[in-house]
């Protein structure tokens, strides 16, 4: 397996070098067993997903362990943080009228609050790591349901949404659904499958996910990217 690691080590590190999204940023790659370790650091949360991103679309690829520190290039001050996290969300179209209390220290952000789906929630945490300044965000927000769905047209949903998806159309993928809980299941042969399968799964707006989807890469070389 060491070719095979040292290869992927080489293609991603010269994918990400030639990466202008990630220009003037080092980031140490190192592969073990098909597993990619991320060190360093970068200006964004942004940055850190797109180095995720990059690393995850190789076949070959089992999982990515993303240790990347997010780390501003000037210090920028919890209020600061706060209001611009704030203002993001009052402009967003796609977030209901809830309440949405936020919180930074050190760039860390929790959101607390309600609001009227498990989209918007998701939504909500996405806005508030593409702010600057923010290193992190932990999601408190609580969904208040007037109405939900029940399981079995839940699985029906998502299993319909997976196969529509590109990339993951035939792919062996099971789903499961208990009241908030959907549980993905079966193999897929690269990493940028398990990952899309979970967020596919997260449109639907059920509270919690667990991706139990084996990664099995198949035959191919190192340098086979994912479409």
């Amino acid at each position: 397996m060491a070719t095979d690691d040292d290869e992927l080590k080489g293609v991603i590190s010269t994918d990400m070098l030639n990466d202008g999204r990630l220009s003037g940023i080092v980031v140490h790659v190192s592969v073990e067993n098909g597993v990619v370790f991320l060190d360093g650091s970068v200006q964004s949360y942004r940055r850190k997903l797109l180095a995720h991103e990059i690393a995850s679309c190789y076949a070959g690829v089992c999982e990515v362990v993303n240790r990347l520190r997010v780390e501003p290039t000037s210090p920028i001050a919890d209020e600061v943080v706060i209001d611009c996290v704030r203002a993001a969300l009052d402009a967003s179209a796609d977030i209901t009228k809830q309440t949405i209390v936020v919180e930074s220290h050190g760039g860390k952000v929790t959101l607390r609050g309600n609001v009227g789906g498990h989209w918007e929630r998701v939504i909500a945490e996405d806005i508030s790591l593409s702010v600057r300044g923010v290193r992190e965000v932990q999601n408190l927000l609580v969904v208040d349901l007037t109405e939900r769905i029940d399981d079995q047209e839940a699985s029906e949903i998502i299993s319909k949404s997976l196969n529509r998806a590109c990339g993951l159309g035939g792919t062996n993928i099971h789903v499961a659904v208990s009241h908030d809980l959907v549980v993905l299941s079966g193999q897929v042969p690269q990493l940028a499958h398990k990952e899309m399968a979970q967020k596919v799964a997260e449109r639907v707006g059920i509270a919690h996910i667990r991706n139990d989807i084996s990664v099995r890469p198949a035959e191919s070389s190192a340098h086979s990217r994912a479409e």
